[in-house]
């Protein structure tokens, strides 16, 4: 008779959820007698719950619960909490808190088990229990970044929940002793090649103490390749003092050097490699918004790893020490550095290795929990020195005189990528001699990672940034919390490229060589007629009227191409009449976005008064009306869009009224909040801004840690019916805006959204007429192949809704979206987004919050 699988289940809950308790224990006994028995292979779901399963004993009843139950070795953890919190215990508020804690940092280590379900009973508090719920609600809202709670109102309600949950959960877990058991077969097929042991995160200290052995007791010389070298070679904080406690395998490696007389060889990842700036990034992720290429030389030497390489290197001159005070040659120990990717932690002996491969994009977690992944114990299978350890095909190996015997032994062929690393690394001598040219050779090629991020594809436009900078100071300033602020414009492309005429085609090859770009451009038929309608918007990262000389050459070399790709230009600053007659010139449009807000000088003190520039954009309109200049357009975009203007003695009414007249329509948007910009926001420069937002009720603190984004539109509703008042076009959209003055249907598919048009912004009839005949006559089957060829995903991945086209099942890049949303002119959209440095759209959020996230 097959052997059914057995289950544990883990019950914890105060006092107050005792009809719960009863029903969990009901439903596992129908479980058992009948989903468990029918299910091929047969489960049993083994129940553990204090009331049952409690001996007698020495000690605290909670102190026999973590001894004789233990909540974190249970398969499955089921929490409920309604009113109380329960008794507290030694270390914890109560025995219930103690238990999710157990079970929580189980899952946390291995990331597998147990499987967690939380219960939260919504029915109405008893007045006894009014003071232990404030500890309840404490619990929740500190755990409500940790735990996704599942809801309850009435018996029928949970009986029904905590069926489903746990039928879900047996599934899977059944499905895993599965493939556990189809591959122990596969597991057996691995000793042939060698492998002996396979270390996963839970038997950490197994492979610790099996190294510790290796390193105590094995013969021969050690070979050993890794990133620093952290485990190995730092001797912790007492250095240097050799009797204190070292880092964790130094003593042992300190041991073996003074005790025989075998070598050890080292080789170390060089910090100022490409792989170490991955590291770096890897590290600072959650921080690092814009890239690779915000990684400068003075962050990668504050980083953790280039702490970690310093700190072993002084681990080696402390073993070369204890060398020279035993009369030992220091040749005993030989360590050399590469710039090449180490893929993995390898520690070598005579007859046996360790491997261990990286993850980088989890590097964090490996030196908190000792093992990322797994590891693998290979040993030797010739059982002896090979003296020819790289394998050439078709020869003979001079140590085992059967090259079918290498073919198969893992051992030597880890072996060889230690040794080809070995011959293309230079010693740590001639390292520290040539650290300045490394330093060097690393900033030297900094711009190069640049490249990536000088064109991106957005919500409505091509970004297009040669500079990163702004000395504008503004306190809502997006640039603020990565340090772009109140700094010198940067150029990504060299100045040298910038300042001479026929050199300005290096920026254009940038921009023409952008993948989407050219994509864009490459399709054919319908789709062609769209190209001129997404423009290209130069200096997102700067204001490029601070830059004037390099925005003119490039305009002027932009009009002799011919080239018909619309411009959009975002400032602050005048625009002189000079930039407006090389626009005149050219056979594209322009679009003007200047940003007036009407803030005072407190929140934007490098910039001129709004009156003055006022005056000075309508000087601009004179200009343009006198001359019958037709492709230039001039946007009033108003951001952020907030009551701050009463504070100066500015009605909204008056602010209308002052740019109706001058501008072609206007664009208002919200102050954009992630947890950064709050931080940034909160700080003693910005008070003033950041009391004002909070007495406003403007940070919800829960969506900026959940979502880390939000937009703010206090009083929409004023600004929108003033504009409709006196026929004035105003948007929520910077696509609308180019869409209305192009005389053509929204090509970022905002009109299929329910909060972007009237009553949320006033447009005149005729472009909702446009946008309403592409909506009307939009079909799937027109630009299915499109969708089709552009993301290669199946047909039946594609969902058609009301609006928007849905992708499912599959991870799509954000500017697939946003590259597909303005070929076919409906918002394309996915529940999962791969990592991009292109930020969500604005369809995408809209999606998220409607569909669910």
């Amino acid at each position: 008779m097959e052997k059914s699988i057995t289950i544990k289940v883990f019950l914890a809950s105060p006092s107050d959820v005792c009809l719960e308790r009863g029903y969990v224990a009901e439903t596992v006994q129908r479980i058992n007698a009948q989903d468990g028995r029918n299910h091929q292979p047969r489960y049993y779901l083994d129940l553990y719950r204090w009331e049952n399963d409690l001996t007698s004993g020495w000690g605290t009843p909670q102190n026999n619960i973590n001894t004789q139950l233990k909540p974190g070795e249970a398969d499955i953890f089921i929490g409920i909490l309604w009113s109380k919190f329960g008794t507290p215990t030694e270390h914890f508020g109560s025995g219930t808190e103690e238990e999710f804690e157990k079970a929580q940092n189980q899952w946390e280590a291995t990331q597998t088990s147990p499987y967690l379900i939380f219960f939260k009973c919504i029915r109405d508090i008893p007045q006894s229990a009014a003071n232990d719920f404030v500890k309840v609600k404490k619990f929740f809202k500190r755990m409500q970044r940790k735990i996704t709670w599942i809801t309850y109102h009435d018996d029928t309600g949970f009986k029904d929940k905590i069926y489903n949950q746990l039928i879900y959960y047996c599934n899977a877990l059944v499905k895993k002793h599965n493939i556990i058991n189809n591959h122990k077969y596969d597991f057996l097929k691995t000793k042939n090649v060698g492998i002996t042991k396979i270390y996963t995160q839970e038997q950490n200290s197994d492979r610790n103490n099996d190294k510790i052995d290796f390193l105590n007791n094995d013969e021969g010389d050690i070979y050993l390749l890794a990133h620093s070298g952290n485990s190995y070679l730092n001797p912790g904080d007492s250095y240097p003092r050799p009797d204190e406690k070292q880092g964790l395998f130094f003593q042992h490696i300190l041991k073996r050097i003074q005790a025989t007389s075998s070598k050890i060889q080292v080789i170390l990842l060089n910090p100022y490699s490409l792989e170490a700036r991955k590291i770096y990034f890897a590290e600072n992720f959650s921080n690092l918004r814009n890239g690779i290429s915000e990684i400068e030389l003075d962050l990668l030497e504050k980083g953790k790893n280039y702490k970690r390489f310093i700190k072993c290197l002084e681990g080696i001159e402390l073993l070369k020490e204890r060398l020279r005070e035993n009369n030992i040659s220091e040749d005993r120990l030989e360590v050399r550095i590469c710039n090449t990717a180490t893929d993995g932690t390898i520690l070598i002996g005579k007859y046996r290795l360790f491997y261990e491969p990286y993850l980088s994009a989890r590097f964090l977690d490996r030196l908190r929990k000792g093992l990322n992944i797994f590891e693998v114990q290979v040993d030797n299978l010739l059982g002896k020195d090979c003296s020819n350890i790289i394998y050439h095909y078709n020869s003979i190996c001079e140590a085992c005189n059967d090259h079918k015997i290498c073919e198969r032994n893992l051992y030597k062929t880890i072996s060889e990528q230690f040794l080809l690393l070995w011959y293309t690394s230079i010693p740590l001598s001639e390292y520290r001699t040539q650290i300045h040219k490394y330093k060097e050779d690393f900033n030297k090629c900094h711009p190069d990672l640049f490249e990536y991020q000088i064109v991106q594809l957005h919500d409505s436009w091509f970004a297009f940034d040669p500079l990163i900078g702004c000395t504008g100071r503004c306190t809502y300033c997006f640039l603020s919390p990565h340090g772009w602020e109140n700094t010198t414009p940067k150029q990504i492309i060299p100045i040298e490229h910038l300042r001479s005429d026929p050199n300005i085609e290096i920026i254009y090859s940038k921009l023409h060589n952008y993948s989407f770009y050219k994509q864009y451009h490459n399709v054919s038929g319908v789709y062609s007629q769209k190209i001129a309608k997404v423009p290209i918007s130069i200096g997102n990262k700067t204001d490029m009227m601070r830059n004037i000389d390099i925005l003119k050459q490039f305009l002027s070399h932009h009009a002799k191409t011919q080239n018909r790709q619309s411009i959009v230009l975002i400032t602050k600053q005048p625009i002189p009449i000079d930039l407006i007659e090389i626009m005149s010139n050219a056979s594209c449009y322009f679009y003007i976005f200047n940003s007036i807000s009407f803030l005072g000088r407190e929140y934007e003190p490098n910039v001129l008064d709004y009156d003055e520039r006022i005056k000075s954009a309508k000087i601009i309109k004179d200009y343009i009306n006198k001359h019958r200049i037709n492709n230039v357009f001039m946007i009033h975009y108003w951001r952020p869009v907030t009551d701050i203007a009463i504070s100066n003695d500015v009605d909204i009414k008056k602010c209308i009224y002052k740019v109706k007249d001058i501008y072609d329509c206007s664009v208002i948007a919200g102050l954009k909040i992630t947890p950064d910009m709050h931080k940034f926001i909160k700080n003693d420069r910005n008070h003033k801004l950041h009391t004002y937002l909070e007495r406003k009720g403007m940070f919800n603190y829960r969506n900026i840690d959940q979502e880390g984004y939000e937009l703010f539109y206090p009083k929409p509703d004023t600004i929108v019916n003033i504009a409709k008042e006196s026929k004035y076009e105003l948007y929520l959209h910077t696509s609308c805006a180019i869409s209305y003055l192009q005389n053509k249907a929204d090509y970022n598919g905002s009109m299929f959204r329910n909060d972007i048009c009237p009553p949320y912004s006033y447009c005149p009839s005729s472009q909702l007429a446009i946008c309403h005949d592409l909506k009307t006559n939009w079909r799937i089957e027109d630009n299915i192949q499109a969708i089709l060829l552009t993301l290669r995903v199946k047909k039946e991945n594609i969902i058609d809704n009301a609006d928007c086209v849905e992708i499912i099942n599959e991870s799509v890049y954000q500017e697939d979206l946003t590259f597909l949303t303005h070929l076919i002119g409906k918002p394309v959209v996915s529940k999962a987004i791969r990592l991009s440095l292109v930020w969500p759209s604005g369809n995408q959020w809209y999606y998220w919050k409607k569909y669910g996230h």
